[in-house]
């Protein structure tokens, strides 16, 4: 009996079949990941700091450092200049 069970870095399929992990969708998820569940508190973040951000970055390593630490009970609001998008409080 040969073994018809290829393994890529991406999935495993047998004679051609993608594997039930990579089949599954997107709602059958066991965890959400946490872009996708923190995804306001991170808008809001990403619209409270105007600040330079590194390339590739999509917050400033400031907001990240309160995303992560939090922010010591200090009250966060938008500058009146802001221009928040969708989803943001």
């Amino acid at each position: 009996m040969t073994d018809n069970t290829t393994t890529t870095m991406d999935s495993t399929t047998t004679d051609g079949v993608p594997g039930h992990a990579t089949a599954l969708g997107r709602e059958q998820r066991q965890v959400t990941p946490p872009e996708d569940r923190y995804a306001t508190e991170l808008a809001f973040l990403a619209a409270h700091d105007p600040g330079p951000r590194p390339p590739g970055w999509l917050l400033t390593p400031r907001a990240v450092v309160t995303f992560v630490m939090g922010s010591a009970g200090e009250a966060l609001s938008l500058p009146k200049d802001a221009r928040p998008g969708a989803g943001v409080p």
